[in-house]
């Protein structure tokens, strides 16, 4: 009951939820913060900034979720949320929530910030997300980019996201697949390559 309270009032007066943060129930509180970060995601920017920054250490993913919501709306606005942000940790949720919609408008600016995330595991499957989406519109760039980082976890990460997505012709899988270092990984690349293959010779198949 207490979170259906807390989406609805959030929509409809996100001051009076935020007021009311601290008579929620233990149980809901994390889920308060969270729908009224968003809210103020749409209405007031630099509120929910404030509002992220009190009780993100409460709400798991506030800072991600928030950018997110608010660089679906405005990239270049979100890009300003972490401008004097200092805590490592919160730059790296927040630019790990905005790098997915910034990759969709801008890959290139996206490919960017992803490498300045300094949590290894945060930037690994970031540069991962940013080069998959990237593939899905220019390929070549894509993998240009991929090909540039230093050999490592996201560099690894990076080169399955371009397998994943299954563009190119096996050809042109075949050279990204030999760059991946991790042999458990090149594996697994080699076997979502040859079952991509596999369905779509099955496919033209079918179709002719």
């Amino acid at each position: 009951a207490a979170q259906w309270l807390g989406r609805s009032l959030s929509v409809r007066n996100v001051e009076a939820a935020a007021q009311l943060v601290d008579r929620v129930p233990k149980e809901a509180r994390a889920n308060w913060i969270m729908v009224v970060a968003s809210a103020y995601a749409e209405v007031d920017v630099e509120k929910g900034r404030q509002w992220v920054s009190r009780y993100g250490g409460e709400s798991p993913d506030l800072s991600a979720q928030f950018a997110h919501n608010v660089a679906i709306r405005n990239p270049e606005l979100a890009m300003q949320l972490f401008g004097d942000v200092t805590d490592d940790q919160e730059r790296d949720q927040m630019l790990r929530g905005l790098l997915q919609p910034l990759a969709e408008n801008s890959p290139a600016v996206a490919a960017r910030w992803a490498e300045k995330i300094t949590d290894d595991d945060i930037r690994a499957r970031s540069i991962g997300e940013v080069a998959g989406i990237w593939a899905q519109y220019d390929l070549p760039a894509s993998r240009k980019w991929v090909m540039s980082l230093g050999d490592g976890a996201a560099k690894d990460q990076a080169l399955m996201s371009l397998v994943q997505q299954g563009v190119g012709s096996l050809d042109e899988m075949v050279p990204i697949i030999n760059e991946i270092r991790t042999p458990e990984r090149r594996s697994r690349a080699v076997l979502m390559a040859a079952m991509q293959t596999t369905m779509m010779r099955a496919s033209m198949t079918a179709y002719s």
